[in-house]
Parts: C-alpha cells; structure tokens; sequence
C-alpha cells in the first residue's frame, strides 16, 4: 500500500484514503506508518522509504516561503519605494498608504542591502 492510495479500510469499513502518520520516539521521527482517514487506525507499517521518495509538500512549502518566483517579486514589502512604519505603511513613489502585501505595476526591487531579512 502507498500514501494516499484509495482504499476500503478493514476496520472501519469506509472507502478512504490511506494517509501517512510519524511515528516519533525520543522526541523525533522514527518511521511513518499508513492510517485511515477516518477511524485513524494503522493500515500498514515502516513505509519511511515511500515518505521520504515524495517529499511535495516541503517543496511546496519551500517554494510559498523563499522560492525565487515571479509571485513574491511584486510585493510592496520588496520595492525600493515602500516605507514600513508599525502603524501605516505608505508608498513613497505614489504617496499613498499601501499594505505589505499589496502589488504595484511599478514595483522596483529593493537592493541586496535594503531587504529586510
């Protein structure tokens, strides 16, 4: 059996989908086990090779977060006109009052030494 294979759990008698749990010891990851989605009960054991060959999620993750794409290079909070302040935050090329996450089309990337990291 595979993560998120379908399946008719013996347990529960449902149609579901086979979903991977951690099984932790000693505060970390030992192996991960397959359970059903509804009553939770393990389907299969030790599938840590199967986990660790799909690891989408932490790319996806990865990307959302510090990928270099085209999505979070528009962003007020990374053009060289935007100005933080805690209570309004403002755009010094059209003088008017934007949100961090707000997209401009005459967004102008910051330099390596006006990011804030």
């Amino acid at each position: 059996m595979k993560a998120n294979e379908k399946t008719v759990c013996p347990f529960c008698g449902e149609s579901t989908t086979a979903k991977p749990r951690k099984k932790t010891e000693d505060w970390g990851c030992k192996d991960y086990v397959l359970v059903c989605m509804f009553c939770n009960k393990i389907l299969a054991d030790s599938i840590e090779a199967e986990v660790k060959k799909t690891p989408a999620s932490a790319d996806k993750l990865q990307s959302l977060l510090g990928g270099e794409t085209e999505l979070n290079k528009h962003f007020c909070r990374d053009c060289k006109y935007y100005i933080s302040h805690p209570f309004l935050s403002r755009c010094d090329r059209h003088h008017k009052a934007v949100a961090p996450m707000d997209d401009c089309g005459d967004f102008e990337p910051k330099g390596k030494h006006e990011l804030n990291l």
